[in-house]
């Protein structure tokens, strides 16, 4: 393994050369693969014991013709003159790395905190999760059942969890064709119109759900502790090695400590508007005050939930242009030629919102009377049977003869 990374290096430096442009950083010289490779060859603490043991037997080998070195055994031999070449190798690679990382930690944080500011101050989702709210509650307690013992709640739900929204098209009529979600976008549709824009308008959501905020924060420890352990190194000891330091190390270090606070800047920045986002939406909290979702989850759920409405909408667009052509071909053709025979009455086609409120209105005439009988009477009625007085023949319900 040695031996053929190594190679990289023979026809183009010597291993003097090689340690020289590793204490200059010039990238010119070496790249950062070549930085990586040579890391992955560095001799090991028994490596060096036994290079030390061969010079003190043989301190005049290069000069020797008898004596046969082999590429890596001149390596691990020229290394005992480089004591802290480890530490030199990994500031080569992290002044090479750290720039780039940190520029793409600092623009992920600052994209998640944009799309929580911007989700926050928005009055068309606002305007959105209010007709949300209303329709939930015209199902649940305006025609519906609430959820205790079907009575009716004046004031209604005041808010719900952002979760919901991908269970909008769950919701069914009774034919299965028609779910909530169709309802929502006619609404929409007749009366706030610009908020089928929002799909469009939040499309980086999609990008967005990928970035884990718990592995953003992982690099960012990371590059922090990579700092720490070239600030804080204790060198072996070697003349080279303090000019190394003053002329490279300080300077690198530096200019790091500027970038990684502009990291943590961001971080804060992040958390600040997610935590404002959270708390808007009514996210849940954990026993120490923090919220137990992260923004990647709630940018996930707004995702799908978007690109459901849009496919809605498409969907309603597509049936109203349907019904418009239908209209248009019998109007013509009633207007081409005599009157075609009356047909006989029928009920005219109900719209989406006008279906889905039937059902709603069905399903309360059924179970609100049953609400205000007797619990017994009532479980007897839901499940379709009645029992009967064993005296008069009466349905118990009807009967005089048990009270």
């Amino acid at each position: 393994m040695m031996g053929i990374v190594l190679t990289r290096f023979q026809k183009k430096l010597g291993y003097d050369d090689l340690f020289d442009a590793l204490r200059s950083q010039d990238i010119s010289q070496i790249s950062l693969d070549d930085a990586a490779a040579l890391k992955s060859i560095l001799p090991s603490s028994q490596e060096y014991k036994d290079a030390e043991w061969f010079r003190s037997r043989q301190p005049n080998y290069e000069q020797d013709a008898k004596v046969k070195i082999n590429p890596p055994e001149a390596f691990v031999l020229k290394a005992l003159d480089e004591p802290n070449l480890e530490y030199i190798v990994d500031a080569f690679i992290f002044h090479f790395q750290y720039e780039s990382e940190t520029q793409k930690l600092v623009d992920s944080f600052k994209r998640i905190r944009n799309a929580c500011e911007q989700l926050r101050s928005d009055d068309n989702i606002k305007s959105l999760f209010g007709l949300i709210l209303q329709v939930g509650n015209l199902m649940n307690y305006e025609y519906g059942n609430s959820a205790r013992g079907f009575q009716r709640n004046a004031s209604g739900a005041a808010g719900f969890r952002i979760q919901s929204l991908t269970r909008l098209k769950d919701v069914k009529s009774k034919d299965g064709k028609v779910t909530l979600m169709h309802f929502l976008i006619e609404l929409i549709e007749n009366q706030t119109p610009e908020l089928l824009d929002l799909p469009e308008k939040y499309q980086e959501l999609h990008e967005l759900r990928h970035l884990n905020t718990n592995e953003l924060t992982h690099q960012q420890r990371e590059l922090r502790l990579n700092y720490d352990r070239l600030l804080n190194y204790k060198p072996k000891k070697c003349d080279r090695f303090a000019v190394f330091k003053a002329e490279v190390i300080a300077p690198l270090l530096e200019k790091v400590f500027e970038q990684l606070q502009k990291v943590d800047d961001e971080v804060n920045a992040m958390k600040a508007a997610w935590n404002d986002l959270a708390g808007y939406f009514g996210e849940e909290m954990d026993e120490t005050g923090a919220f137990t979702s992260r923004p990647e989850e709630v940018f996930n759920t707004l995702d799908f939930f978007f690109h459901l409405m849009k496919d809605t909408a498409i969907q309603y667009r597509k049936e109203q242009e349907r019904i418009a052509k239908q209209n248009d071909i019998q109007a013509s053709t009633s207007t081409a030629g005599p009157p075609p025979p009356r047909p006989l009455p029928s009920p005219s086609p109900l719209s989406l919102r006008d279906q889905l409120l039937q059902d709603i209105r069905d399903r309360a005439k059924v179970m609100m009377p049953i609400a205000t009988e007797p619990a017994e009477v009532a479980r007897e009625k839901i499940s379709g049977k009645s029992q009967e007085c064993s005296e008069c023949g009466l349905p118990i319900a009807e009967c005089d003869c048990c009270f």
